[in-house]
């Protein structure tokens, strides 16, 4: 499986999480080691956003493609 499907396998398990609170993630690219993301619906304006985004999506992508040692908000 290559890296991309990795990371969108990993955002497909923490989008339920997401969605029950009104928001979501969306993989717009790889790059090296970093994968960008998009914060979507409730999250896009949340304060914890940033919070969601290492603890949660950090965290499930890096369980997935362990080459990825960051994950930013675009």
């Amino acid at each position: 499986m290559d890296i991309h499907s990795q990371v969108q396998q990993a955002l497909d398990e923490v989008r339920p999480a997401l969605q029950v609170d009104g928001g979501d993630v969306e993989l717009l690219e790889v790059v090296g080691s970093t994968a960008r993301v998009r914060l979507t619906g409730d999250c896009r304006d949340c304060p914890a956003r940033q919070q969601t985004l290492k603890n949660i999506v950090l965290r499930a992508v890096q369980e997935h493609a362990p080459t990825i040692q960051d994950v930013v908000e675009a």
